[in-house]
């Protein structure tokens, strides 16, 4: 059946083996077999395809190889914006989606019956499967009178005959945003005309992401329980005495012997696969667990056997927050809200500041953008630490208004609070002091963004401090 789809939709013709020519590989082809499941872990279909062995293929039968993929925060923001501004919010799957590009390069594939076949259009497991499909996405979406955006080249932005329609594109995954529903209906036709497509208004999941709305007061809560839930199937936590209020509380002292001794091969490549778990919920719904991670990944190359008690302890801790997530809360006008922190001489022998940023849509809103990292640099100062990490945050603020200025969304406030006021009277003022003068004038770039009232950036209390949970442990308490 498979096979007869493929060949009614002139995916590729049979051929004989004398039809190929001298020095051109045949590939091998394969089924997949796979259960697709909905964002909340419960089974969404299951589904077997036909597969070219792409590792096989000839280097010179393909160029481009990368995938359309939106950048996460690019889609939180626009799912803040839908809520802030109630608007309707949909969601599209396209059903095989890399048979719809065409190939150039004579490309012959055995079939698993033995047959052989030169391929017409892009089949799934093809190195240039996911570009074709790309392009040929983008070719449609500018028919219709989409324009791609700078910023994110998988943001698409359709403003004429009085629809405004906000398009993302995940490969083969779309999402939709338009203040009338009628608008995201009318785009949805014309992309039906040429895709297979399954279709929900009321977008209820998105790229592993529960949405739940509650539009009449203006809030929207993301959550990845489905993600969680396979994570503590896959890695069931060892239980501790109480249950952790914090997804992390380092030891500075009385470390064992047992402890400090690197974790045996077998160990060592579980705690990778839990790290990275934890690491993709952290950069995207659970920014809690977000500097607990960043600590763990540090280690990833040699654990210590405390490094997978660590990672334990946090599995342990989302076990027990299993459904937290993201909440945005809606507002008449559009406010970027920023947060930044660093910490001075981080702790455990560090001499590079940990440093971290988060942006909100409104004081009340959650955070779309949260970001934990560690300087290159080596401050020598606090002053100086917290000027790094605010610094970063500016940049992360220019391409937030460069963003939305392409979607022609005003923004009426612009803050970064710090919480340093020596970095806060530093940025304030123009040339170099003879305990700044070394700063790389990268750094200082921020001063002229604050001199041209482009940046504002007022002090808070540390105990007000958003990100100072993305720059210490939190007590456990």
């Amino acid at each position: 059946a498979e096979h007869k789809s493929l060949e009614d939709n002139k995916t590729f013709q049979y051929v004989s083996k004398e039809d190929v020519p001298d020095g051109s590989k045949i590939i091998k082809s394969m089924y997949v077999l796979k259960t697709v499941l909905h964002a909340d872990g419960s089974v969404k279909k299951y589904k077997v395809r036909l597969v070219a062995r792409g590792d096989l293929q000839d280097p010179s039968t393909y160029n481009e190889t990368y995938a359309g993929t939106c950048q996460r925060k690019a889609v939180m923001l626009l799912l803040a914006i839908g809520n802030h501004k109630d608007w309707e919010i949909a969601t599209a799957d396209i059903s095989t989606a890399f048979l719809y590009g065409d190939l150039e390069e004579p490309i012959f594939m055995e079939l698993p019956n033995g047959k052989i076949v030169r391929l017409l259009k892009s089949i799934y497991g093809l190195k240039q499967a996911a570009y074709k499909f790309k392009t040929h996405l983008h070719q449609v979406l500018d028919k219709i009178g989409f324009k791609k955006l700078e910023t994110d080249s998988s943001v698409y932005y359709l403003n004429a005959d009085s629809r405004i329609v906000y398009l993302t594109s995940h490969v083969d995954d779309l999402l939709f945003l338009s203040p009338n529903i009628e608008h995201i209906q009318y785009v949805y036709g014309k992309l039906s005309e040429v895709y297979s497509m399954t279709f929900d208004e009321q977008a209820r999941e998105y790229l592993g992401y529960n949405i739940n709305r509650d539009r009449e007061n203006r809030i929207l809560k993301l959550d990845q329980f489905g993600t969680v839930s396979k994570l503590l199937q896959a890695f069931p936590p060892k239980h501790f005495s109480k249950i952790p209020k914090s997804p992390f509380h380092r030891k500075n002292h009385g470390f064992t012997v047992e402890e400090e001794s690197l974790l045996p091969t077998s160990e060592k490549s579980k705690f990778q696969q839990i790290t990275g778990s934890l690491l993709y919920l952290a950069i995207c719904t659970r920014g809690d667990l977000l500097y607990a991670v960043h600590l763990l990944t540090r280690r990833m190359s040699n654990p210590r056997v405390l490094d997978l008690q660590r990672a334990q302890r946090v599995l342990y801790y989302v076990l027990h927050t299993a459904k937290h997530g993201v909440t945005f809360h809606g507002g008449d006008e559009v406010e970027i809200i920023g947060w930044a922190d660093s910490a001075f001489n981080s702790g455990e022998g560090e001499r590079k500041n940990c440093y971290g940023y988060c942006f909100q849509l409104g004081q009340n809103s959650g955070m779309f953008i949260n970001v934990c990292k560690r300087s290159t640099l080596i401050a020598q100062s606090s002053t100086e630490a917290e000027l790094y990490a605010l610094a970063e945050a500016c940049r992360e603020l220019l391409w937030i208004r460069s963003f939305l200025d392409e979607l022609e969304i005003p923004i009426v406030c612009e803050l970064i609070y710090q919480d340093n006021t020596t970095t806060i009277n530093m940025v304030k003022q123009d040339g170099m002091s003879e305990r700044s003068k070394h700063i790389d004038v990268k750094f200082n770039f921020v001063k002229r963004l604050v001199r041209d009232k482009l940046v504002v950036c007022p002090h808070i209390a540390t105990k007000q401090m958003v990100a100072d949970i993305f720059t210490k442990d939190l007590p456990d308490e």
